[in-house]
């Protein structure tokens, strides 16, 4: 992803929830609050939490940001280096909406202002380096 205009919680890749409600995304890779820093959200079991990432990131900058949960870690990467990660566990919250690329459908104020590149989505684990 690249900024041109940072904001808290611009959404590089989502998938949103029903309504501009808690808990807001099933998941979704986007600006924290502070908008520099990016935040692996996830939904588990009605619950939305997020894994905010340490690196300072900077507009014009090219960053490759991961999500990643595998049932026991919930994790962000960013440039290929782990940059965050807690605790969790259960099932993710299916709610039926499609998959939206640097847009939060259900409303204009979170829409990423950049570029996003290559977006991939694995439902499998991913063993070694495979996701970076």
């Amino acid at each position: 992803v690249r900024s041109t205009s940072q904001g808290p919680f611009k959404r590089f890749v989502n998938k949103p929830y029903t309504a501009v409600t808690a808990p807001w995304n099933e998941y979704s890779i986007e600006a924290d609050a502070t908008g520099s820093h990016v935040t692996f959200s996830l939904t588990l079991a009605e619950t939305e939490s997020g894994v905010i990432g340490t690196t300072a990131m900077v507009d014009g900058a090219w960053y490759h940001v991961v999500g990643s949960y595998d049932g026991v870690s919930q994790k962000v990467y960013v440039n290929g280096v782990l940059d965050n990660s807690m605790a969790r566990s259960g099932s993710v919250s299916d709610y039926g909406q499609p998959l939206a690329i640097a847009r939060y459908s259900l409303d204009n104020n979170s829409n990423f202002d950049g570029l996003v590149d290559e977006v991939i989505k694995v439902r499998t684990g991913q063993t070694g380096g495979a996701a970076l």
